[in-house]
């Protein structure tokens, strides 16, 4: 109790207020403009996510998939950092981003399931052993078809009329620059 009245006096004091006028006057104006940045951020995530879905078109492995899991997530947990910058386009953008990463996500899941039960079933005793490798295949089979549902998705999503909505997007911030 004595610590929380001495900080509410502080607070409600002078010398709390000199204090934080002090530390405001000796900041400096950026150097670069915050939507400059959250613009770079975004372009930078849009390619990388491009990226690795070509390499995933190359190779077809579930390593290179995953990866273009992440990179949805990180485009689209950056679009949603820097929304209110952007407006109704950015909103619709990161409700595809959602869509088409949630099947990956689930896809995700049902495959690291199979691993997990497979790993299970090497001590098992026979009788558990022996629906190891049913259960296993169903996950596999859960796991393809949020795959199948993965590359419909991506046909939409990574076609040559949605790249460029997707960059006129990421370049166009709605707010007024910060910095002159």
């Amino acid at each position: 109790r004595e610590a929380i009245t001495n900080t509410v006096d502080y607070l409600a004091g002078d010398t709390f207020w000199k204090r934080l006028d002090q530390a405001a006057s000796n900041t400096r104006a950026p150097k670069s403009c915050y939507l400059d940045e959250a613009r770079d951020e975004l372009k930078r995530r849009r390619r990388n996510l491009w990226r690795a879905h070509r390499r995933w078109q190359q190779d077809q492995t579930e390593e290179s998939l995953h990866q273009v899991r992440i990179a949805f997530k990180k485009l689209r947990y950056g679009c949603e950092q820097y929304v209110d910058l952007y407006g109704k386009r950015m909103k619709r953008l990161i409700k595809a981003l959602r869509t088409v990463q949630d099947d990956l996500g689930v896809w995700n899941d049902f495959r690291v399931a199979s691993r997990y039960v497979m790993t299970l079933g090497e001590g098992a005793e026979p009788m558990a052993a022996s629906g190891i490798a049913p259960l296993s295949e169903l996950l596999n089979q859960e796991a393809a078809q949020h795959l199948d549902a993965y590359k419909e998705l991506a046909a939409a999503f990574f076609s040559a009329r949605n790249r460029e909505d997707v960059k006129l997007t990421i370049a166009n911030v709605k707010k007024p620059c910060c910095a002159k």
